[in-house]
């Protein structure tokens, strides 16, 4: 008999994206798993859809929440979850056919704990943007921390990835439902920390669209400083203080994330300077830019324009 697999779902609004998502669902080549949607609030039809699947497949769960984030929904989820492995999808994406087939079989053909697939990155109603495969395993938890945190890598996105369910109920992995930004690296950080080898296969099995830009991404539409922005650097410091435990299974470096954290302060710093926004992150962000530069300047994970922009941060 084949191994449940439970599929996380949470939906807001979504109700233009269900009847395809269904589609894709239905037409996986494994058949034997749960679909747990939460619906975080929606003020559409999404939760009358969601209710009338749910009549027609045994296979699907449903339940609703006000409207208190991804993060409470995703933990709802988990909460639920009664499968051996478990993926968290998105309605507004793509799927392989054979998404879970592929990423249940390595499982099974391996001792790994993660398993990662490639990707492809498509603008809705463009052209495709940017497509991700490649292959790895092994237990050298430093490299892949740093291909999750590089763009156009692993990536820290969780719909390209497959966990084993006891490991996050065991640990007691959740998602910080007060973080609005960089919730999914903290999750994976989380996760990493209790593993002992990950394997990486090539199929390219998901897609994900990006749409238009949620308000509180795209600052440029912004007109103030929005403070949930200041949670992703809240994220950044909280997945190096797990990575430092010297209680986990693995001896992360202790700077592993420091380019990461560069980025994150040149971007945030940014805002700050463009809103005249007052906090004391932005202390800490500038006296790690302070303390870094050299290294930022010399390195080529950044590009011009990022080095020049933290130049001008430095002196601002």
């Amino acid at each position: 008999m084949s191994k449940l697999v439970s599929i996380i779902v949470p939906v807001f609004n979504g109700e233009r994206f269900l009847p395809a998502f269904f589609d894709q669902i239905l037409s996986q080549s494994y058949q034997n798993y749960e679909v747990i949607f939460v619906d975080d609030g929606s003020t559409d039809n999404t939760f009358r859809i969601l209710k009338d699947n749910e009549k027609a497949d045994k296979r699907y769960k449903v339940i609703h929440q006000q409207n208190t984030g991804v993060s409470a929904a995703r933990n709802q989820g988990i909460r639920l979850a009664s499968g051996e492995y478990m993926v968290f999808w998105d309605v507004d994406d793509g799927l392989s056919d054979l998404y879970l087939e592929k990423m249940i079989k390595k499982f099974e053909d391996t001792q790994a704990q993660l398993v990662i697939s490639g990707y492809t990155e498509r603008q809705v109603n463009q052209n495709l943007l940017f497509n991700y495969s490649s292959r790895s395993a092994g237990s050298d938890f430093n490299w892949l921390v740093q291909q999750i945190v590089t763009h156009r890598g692993i990536g820290s996105a969780l719909w390209n990835k497959c966990f084993q369910t006891q490991v996050i109920k065991e640990n007691k992995i959740r998602f910080d439902e007060q973080v609005s930004i960089g919730e999914d690296l903290l999750f994976l950080v989380q996760y990493m920390t209790v593993i002992s080898a990950w394997v990486e296969i090539p199929d390219v099995l998901y897609t994900y669209n990006i749409g238009d830009q949620s308000t509180m991404q795209n600052y440029k539409h912004m007109t103030y400083f929005d403070r949930r922005w200041l949670s992703e650097w809240d994220a950044v410091n909280k997945s190096e203080n797990l990575l430092r435990n010297p209680n986990n299974k693995y001896n992360f470096k202790n700077d592993v994330l420091i380019l990461k954290k560069i980025r994150v302060s040149i971007k945030l710093l940014g805002r700050i300077r463009r809103f005249k926004y007052k906090c004391s992150e932005k202390q800490e962000m500038k006296t790690l830019l302070i303390q870094n530069w050299l290294k930022s300047v010399k390195s080529d994970s950044f590009t011009n324009r990022q080095k020049l922009k933290m130049l001008v941060l430095l002196c601002s």
